[in-house]
């Protein structure tokens, strides 16, 4: 049988599309209640749906350019919010992708700009469907995630549509863990909804029929699906009549099995569907009936189709299959010819997998470098003109008064140069925790690399996931002052476990905290541990004639962070970078960052290096950071 993520993306493709066709483009529910009081809104509501509705995307778009002053100059979140959900449903009439996610990502910035509960919720769905028609599975499972927490809050009642795109995304990963949790709890939320029923009970019924546990796969065919009313709605008709297939077929009942896989093949075409799955079980049961001319042909139109479907791992199962059937008739040199090509699609398969990946980690890095850009831009001409401001009020009250004038000058001078110097080491702090290091880079890639020419798929594909995790807190952290602690303890804990990865049996470590402080919300500034982290495996792992260990404890005393790095390492060794005075440029940063801190919260902080004892070979680091504590997102 074909493996589940391929069986299940196929499914959800069959079905989303269905689902799609009775949808329209919907009405915020904030533009609704002011329609009566705000003329622009009511405009677009009566004057731009109706040509949505009929697909005139030309004069829909005229429409909104024309509006487009208007809406600037009303500054009004239901103008603005309405005006960026018709331009994106006007360029999805008009296929332009990138458009589309710009006027998404607008519309869901304004609506947590102005904490508009359902708005973010929607646009957060809007962009995971997006994301995960560009290959980019992983942000596009980030916000159907971060809807479903803000709808258990606050809206139960979209629970179960969003729990169906968790299950959409947890299959295109290959999730199959959280894809079942998911599906049960959709089914129990989805008990009495007609729509979303049938397909929570078609997607477990593809769990277990790809996992192989054809008993399960049997029981539960015969307790819900067959017997429940709601699959007799045409839109589900041709994942029926396959699954009937299926499980005939586990009861080794080829002839019966045969009349439904031929029905359902013939449902899909009718549909103008991905038919390369279909294709694939009809050669099987071919195979297993004998009929091995129909099995052979099947099988091949399963591989063409494959190839126009996008479906490379179905190419792959179909050669497979082939080289069995050839066997089967004990034509040894076409079977393995068939088993070349078998792996000649794997190896295509892995390669793209890998491409695609790479390419969502360069373009997400690039969009993060991109966002910073244009904010520190745009920080530095609102400084420039505050300051312009200020001058000019000042020259305008105290030009009849030189003396005064001079001293409140020179104090004016010495002001803004500590405050330039200031913004200008922020800036730069911001950039350097922007960046990560190339050579850590390069080495990470190296190692990926050497995993994939070993044919170590599950390593490369592990140690894939964790990097990009790791740039995704790095890129996301940078951009703020200050983060949550059990962010950056992650982000820590990710960064550590992709090194021990790299350097096999090299070093392990432990990361501890005092219990419950997730709860607790504090916030500390980004990228303040890994530096040193970093040291410890570079500089005290080195050259080492034992197993290394990295001990990393964080203790909350009276308004600070105790924050202890050990390793039981080469320690500080003559003519190092971390001698007294001789600091490393991380050090230094770290420590001016410190400094600004302790100025900003009052509170004292700083930085300690030394040799462990006598006893103990190794470096300990101790970090003395004042915290501040998060705000609540919700308030009652």
């Amino acid at each position: 049988m074909v493996p589940l993520t391929r069986i299940i993306c196929c499914m959800l493709a069959v079905l989303l599309s269905a689902v799609a066709c009775n949808q329209h483009p919907e009405k915020p529910a904030a533009a609704i209640q002011k329609a009566n009081k705000d003329t622009l809104v009511t405009f677009m509501q009566h004057h731009l749906r109706p040509l949505l509705i009929e697909n005139n995307a030309k004069k829909a778009k005229q429409i909104l350019d024309s509006l487009k002053p208007f809406v600037e100059e009303q500054h009004s979140f239901s103008s603005t919010y309405l005006w960026l959900r018709h331009m994106m449903f006007v360029h999805q009439l008009q296929r332009n992708e990138d458009s589309i996610e710009y006027y998404t990502r607008k519309a869901l910035a304004l609506a947590i700009e102005n904490d508009s509960t359902r708005q973010i919720i929607a646009g957060k769905l809007e962009l995971s469907d997006i994301l995960n028609s560009s290959n980019k599975s992983d942000s596009a499972l980030m916000h159907v995630k971060d809807a479903y927490f803000l709808a258990k809050q606050k809206d139960t009642a979209k629970l179960a549509g969003i729990l169906f795109k968790l299950v959409t995304c947890y299959a295109y990963i290959g999730n199959l863990e959280q894809y079942r949790e998911y599906c049960f709890e959709g089914l129990r939320l989805s008990e009495k909804n007609l729509h979303y029923k049938p397909l929570f009970l078609l997607c477990i019924n593809s769990y277990y029929s790809s996992m192989h546990m054809k008993d399960s796969a049997l029981w539960w065919y015969h307790r819900y699906i067959e017997k429940d009313t709601s699959m007799n709605n045409p839109m589900y008709k041709f994942m029926s009549t396959e699954n009937t297939g299926l499980m005939l077929s586990y009861q080794d009942k080829d002839e019966e099995a045969l009349k439904y896989q031929l029905q359902a093949l013939d449902d899909c075409k009718q549909a103008e569907d991905k038919t390369s799955v279909p294709y694939y079980n009809l050669g099987v049961t071919y195979h297993k009936l004998k009929r091995y001319r129909e099995a052979e042909e099947s099988l091949k139109a399963s591989i063409k189709h494959a190839h126009i479907d996008r479906l490379k791992e179905v190419a792959t199962d179909s050669w497979n299959e082939i080289a069995k059937v050839y066997a089967s008739q004990q034509k040894w040199e076409q079977a393995f010819t068939a088993k070349d090509s078998a792996y000649e699609s794997y190896k295509r398969y892995v390669d793209s997998s890998f491409a695609g990946k790479a390419k969502e980690i360069e373009t997400r890095y690039a969009v993060k470098s991109k966002d910073e850009e244009i904010r520190t831009l745009a920080f530095a001409n609102e400084a420039n003109r505050k300051i312009g401001v200020q001058q000019k009020t000042i020259i305008f009250i105290f030009a009849g008064a030189f003396v005064m004038a001079a001293v409140l000058g020179f104090a004016l001078w010495r002001r803004r140069k500590l405050s330039e110097k200031l913004r200008q080491a922020e800036l730069e702090q911001r950039l350097l925790r922007s960046q990560m290091e190339p050579h850590f880079i390069f080495n990470t890639l190296s190692v990926l690399q050497s995993y994939i020419r070993n044919n170590e798929s599950e390593k490369a594909v592990r140690y894939l996931n964790q990097f990009a995790r790791l740039l995704r807190v790095t890129l996301e952290n940078s951009r703020e002052s200050f983060v949550p602690l059990d962010e950056e303890v992650t982000a820590l804990e990710n960064y550590l476990s992709l090194q021990s990865m790299r350097f096999e049996g090299v070093f392990d470590y432990e990361v501890q905290a005092w219990p419950g402080y997730e709860e607790e919300g504090l916030l500390i500034p980004p990228m303040l541990l890994q530096p040193f982290a970093e040291n410890a495996i570079l500089h005290g792992m080195k050259q080492l004639q034992h197993k290394g260990h990295i001990a990393v404890s964080i203790q909350k005393e009276a308004n600070v962070l105790r924050c202890i790095i050990e390793d039981n390492g080469t320690g500080l060794q003559s003519g190092s970078a971390s001698q007294p005075g001789k600091s490393s440029l991380s050090t230094t940063i770290t420590r001016e960052r410190l400094e600004i801190l302790s100025r900003q919260t009052g509170y004292a902080a700083g930085i300690t290096i030394t040799n462990r004892g006598n006893e103990h070979s190794g470096t300990t680091v101790i970090l003395t950071i004042p915290y501040r504590k998060a705000k609540p997102y919700f308030t009652v």
